[in-house]
């Protein structure tokens, strides 16, 4: 995963992390994991859901990408962001309403 990680960021474009989304994990959010109310006998919880409040990328019919930034390559546009939640051991990304133009990838 380290050497993945590793290429993956070699490839971004620069300054992709100067304007990062924040995605706040509260005290409330640690004691529910922590501390489950139940009265059944449940799977340990061992992550929250949290929604972003931000709209990433390049909304349709706005003029520019927010937050992130664009680079242009020889045959190619990269657009990268950063997304991070201070205080959180792991981060799983689940991407909707979601579109992409034609012989674009993710």
């Amino acid at each position: 995963m380290q050497a993945i990680h590793a290429e993956v960021s070699a490839r971004l474009p620069g300054g992709h992390d100067t304007a990062p989304v924040f995605v706040d994990i509260t005290q409330e959010d640690r004691d529910a994991i922590d501390n489950p109310v139940t009265t059944q006998r449940v799977p340990q919880r061992i992550g929250i859901v949290k929604e972003m409040n931000e709209t990433v990328g390049k909304p349709a019919g706005s003029p520019g990408f927010q937050p992130g930034v664009l680079e242009e390559r020889e045959d190619s546009f990269v657009w990268a962001t950063t997304i991070t939640s201070p205080g959180a051991q792991a981060m799983r990304l689940h991407i909707e309403n979601f579109s992409l133009p034609e012989h674009a990838e993710l």
